[in-house]
């Protein structure tokens, strides 16, 4: 049902990661399933979610988002480090004719704050879930 990271995919995440921080880039992480447990069911994460999050958290303002899918629902969490944890509800689950996509808009500047919007079409998360319209990310 689920599947973990091994070490081959976990060394080359870091190496991602620590060049993006030695270039002052941000990340946006794209993956078939959560790590962030209140972002989706306990069920629905990474089955080592806890060094995945723990790797992002060790390059601080490095990553500024990820996105991911598995859990049909969708959700949204932002961690202790100001990650933000989207889950894309899945279009599997979408009624005959309903559509399901979406699109991110970024601002990055040093001279106003930084966001991004993540604009959603079709089905969208239960409320508790739910995404905020912008969010904020460091630069």
């Amino acid at each position: 049902f689920n599947g973990g990271l091994g070490q081959a995919q976990l060394d080359w995440f870091k190496s991602v990661l620590e060049n993006s921080k030695i270039k002052n880039e941000r990340c946006f992480v794209f993956s078939h399933m959560p790590c962030h447990p209140c972002c989706c069911r306990p069920s629905g994460l990474i089955w080592n979610s806890e060094e995945v999050v723990t790797m992002m958290h060790t390059f601080p303002g490095t990553v500024a988002c990820f996105i991911s899918g598995h859990d049909h629902d969708g959700g949204y969490a932002m961690d202790e480090a100001g990650i933000h944890h989207i889950v894309l509800p899945a279009p599997l689950e979408c009624a005959v004719g309903e559509v399901a996509y979406g699109h991110i808009k970024v601002q990055s500047s040093s001279l106003h704050p930084s966001f991004f919007e993540f604009n959603w079409t079709g089905k969208i998360p239960p409320s508790i879930y739910k995404w905020p319209s912008r969010m904020a990310f460091s630069i």
